[in-house]
């Protein structure tokens, strides 16, 4: 059984360039507060350290390893996580949290959560109830827990 969950690289591009606005804006804030054109020093370094702090998180967080595709392929006595960083292969009895959410019966998303070796994997599918199901009781009869 394999699933290949797809992620759009316009969506990091977004994430980056609105992350690099909220710097350059907290750069040139930073600037002239050094210059001295600054009337209200402590809302500045409010603005600054927010606008830094933000903007490092989202081009951060664009870069995660979860931001690019990740191809999961069930074996029957291995499971194979392929993503950015490589190829891993982790055995059933790895797994560890197995759980299946369904937010809510109108949303047409599920969600397979699980943790190997303390990494938290997230497997989201949308409009695939069916397939959620039987991917997580595959995964479910195979683990230990």
């Amino acid at each position: 059984m394999v699933y290949e969950q797809k992620k759009r690289k316009q969506n990091r591009i977004a994430f980056r360039m609105v992350g690099v606005l909220f710097f350059g804006f907290a750069l040139f804030r930073l600037i002239s507060m050094m210059m001295g054109n600054n009337n209200h020093v402590i809302l500045s370094t409010v603005f600054v350290a927010g606008g830094l702090g933000f903007g490092f998180y989202l081009i951060k967080e664009s870069m995660r390893v979860s931001a690019y595709n990740m191809r999961y392929e069930l074996q029957e006595d291995k499971i194979i996580i392929q993503n950015k960083k490589g190829t891993f292969t982790y055995s059933y009895d790895e797994i560890e949290d197995l759980n299946l959410i369904h937010p809510d019966e109108t949303m047409q998303i599920d969600v397979i959560t699980f943790k190997v070796n303390h990494t938290p994997y997230a497997v989201s599918m949308i409009g695939k109830k069916e397939f959620a199901e039987d991917f997580f009781h595959y995964i479910e009869k195979r683990s230990a827990n």
